[in-house]
């Protein structure tokens, strides 16, 4: 279909966001809340490379220290 799809399937992320940050306790093969994953791999890092083009000259930079901004609210 003209789809330029990157399909990652080595690792075990099954309804996970998976990221590559060690203060997120719960592994790849957990399905608990918040269902943030530290699976070993940059999800969105590996998504933001694929579809904004030039990151090797004119890298994204990202806020990662997401605790700080503030607090996680569930809402309906």
């Amino acid at each position: 279909m003209g789809s330029d799809v990157v399909y990652v399937n080595d690792m075990y992320a099954d309804h996970n966001f998976p990221t590559d940050l060690a203060r997120n306790p719960d592994g790849c093969f957990n399905h608990v809340r918040p269902w943030i994953s530290n699976c070993h791999y940059d999800g969105v890092g590996e998504m933001f490379k694929h579809i904004i083009p030039n990151q090797e000259e004119n890298p994204l930079t990202r806020n990662l220290d997401w605790a700080d901004m503030g607090t996680l609210s569930e809402f309906d």
